[in-house]
């Protein structure tokens, strides 16, 4: 395909992206996700749209609270901007009041009306009530959400530089692994910070603590070698040759790819956008199906099956991190092979998982591309990786000339 036909064929997926993203993601979620009763979201919903679950999981409360902060900056109009930032500071609200633990930590899953239900010793529901919160607090000028934002920050952080404080997967004297997931999203989140601070010696901090988790990515998890990001390694970084030592998960390389594109973007260090490029050329070389189309959710390095017994089925969301990726690495680089990339995944991508007779999308399909599953949201899939990446590629059309 030549560069006309290229962007042509670009330019047809952008209007679609828009199609998708305001005439049926977003409108699906501002309608049904709102608690106007007690507060935050719901988003636990089958394949028509219905309610099967009042519970709230944080990491979506924080995670559209997130997106709805972060859209209300682009709005075009002072309405619209004013309604997004409405639906976020009930997102923002229902977190403090509701969402930390007396420990300083955070729950994972409330009942409607913030009931705690359930904690977990993992990170995440801090990283993405942390996201939540600073973005409304920076868009609003709320200054209790940012400041609990930045205490869960240091939470975090302690807990990262003191790991046995968590209660352990383990035996007492096993090693545990490193994960490729909290190092990947700590880039994200201290990013999206930078982005919304105007002190230059804050960026500068912030710029300074991203490195510091690129670093530990490279030195970890990317094995340029092998061709290949792992989503675990030994301390040391070395390869664990065991099923979780051997595991890769291209929606998760993927996402750090673009994540590092973004660092190049605001840094111009040519090394990130190299290594991102990188990264972009495996995860397509080994994760795509060269069968059925899209994306394998697990593989293993060295081609054992994998433990997880959904390896081989397609979820949405590596494949939205695939698009954005995709294209950014086309625009950044120029090089026509990005551009097949993102065609290709695009193909794949609106041919499967829109739903052709309800509202939002399928998340989960078999490996040849049956839906599994007509859940429009739960407790993973919900505001936030679909509309993000939608999004992400409409705001390309500058540095892509459409």
């Amino acid at each position: 395909m030549n560069t006309i036909h290229t962007k042509e064929a670009i330019r047809n997926y952008l209007e679609t992206c828009t199609t998708q993203l305001y005439d049926n993601i977003l409108p699906f979620w501002l309608q049904n996700a709102p608690d106007t009763k007690h507060g935050g979201f719901f988003h636990q919903f089958d394949r028509n749209g219905s309610l099967n679950s009042q519970e709230k999981g944080i990491w979506v409360q924080g995670r559209f609270t997130w997106l709805l902060s972060w859209l209300s900056n682009s709005a075009g109009s002072e309405k619209e901007r004013s309604h997004y930032l409405g639906l976020a500071e009930t997102g923002a609200r229902f977190i403090l009041d509701h969402a930390i633990a007396p420990n300083g930590r955070c729950y994972y899953l409330l009942g409607r009306s913030g009931e705690p239900l359930r904690q977990r010793r993992y990170l995440f529901s801090e990283v993405f009530t942390a996201l939540g919160l600073h973005a409304y607090g920076s868009a609003a000028g709320d200054k209790e959400s940012v400041e609990q934002a930045k205490r869960l920050i240091e939470v975090i952080n302690h807990y990262l530089a003191h790991p046995e404080l968590l209660e352990s997967k383990y035996l007492p004297g096993v090693v545990s692994l490193r994960s490729h997931s909290m190092t990947m999203i700590m880039i994200n989140l201290f990013q999206q910070m930078r982005s919304q601070s105007s002190n230059a010696e804050v960026k500068i901090g912030l710029t300074k603590r991203i490195e510091k988790q690129i670093d530990e990515f490279l030195r970890y998890f990317f094995h340029p070698s092998e061709e290949v990001v792992l989503e675990f390694s030994d301390p040391e970084g070395e390869i664990v040759d065991t099923p979780a030592g051997r595991e890769i998960n291209p929606g998760h390389s993927l996402e750090t790819a673009w994540f590092l594109m973004e660092e190049y973007r605001y840094t111009k260090n040519h090394f990130y956008l190299e290594r991102a490029m990188q990264i972009v050329d495996w995860a397509f070389a080994r994760g795509w199906d060269t069968r059925y189309g899209g994306f394998f959710s697990f593989l293993d390095l060295y081609d054992h099956d994998s433990p997880h017994i959904e390896a081989a089925m397609k979820y949405w969301w590596p494949h939205t991190e695939a698009l954005y990726a995709s294209l950014l690495a086309y625009a950044l680089s120029g090089k026509e092979n990005y551009a097949d990339y993102f065609l290709q995944v695009a193909d794949y991508l609106f041919g499967s998982f829109p739903d052709p007779e309800y509202p939002e999308w399928f998340g989960y399909l078999s490996r040849d591309g049956v839906p599994a599953s007509g859940a429009k949201g739960n407790l993973w899939k919900g505001p936030f990786h679909i509309p993000r990446s939608l999004k992400l590629c409409l705001d390309l059309r500058p540095l892509l000339g459409l």
